[in-house]
């Protein structure tokens, strides 16, 4: 099977680190759990990286090749809306 290359944009990156910083305040198990489940996630767009949401914005202009994880938990507490943009490129050129 093919793979991609995926690299997450600098912004991306912070807001995981961010959230998740956010999310342990209340429970570090559960801050766990989000950050493997997102992760797990980011692994499938190595061979499926048109399998997630283009980018609206980026789409609007014709930008096409970043694609955005959106996660959704459900929790006791707030619920929590992620979403994480990363770029993907065709690791064979």
């Amino acid at each position: 099977m093919k793979r991609f290359k995926v690299i997450w944009t600098k912004n991306a990156e912070l807001d995981l680190e961010l959230i998740i910083e956010y999310i342990k305040i209340d429970s570090i198990e559960i801050a766990k759990k989000i950050f493997i489940e997102i992760k797990q996630e980011r692994n499938k767009l190595y061979t499926l990286p048109e399998r997630k949401r283009v980018v609206p914005e980026f789409q609007q202009i014709g930008i096409v090749k970043y694609r955005e994880i959106i996660y959704l938990t459900f929790a006791p507490k707030p619920k929590h809306l992620l979403s994480h943009t990363s770029q993907y490129s065709d690791n064979t050129h």
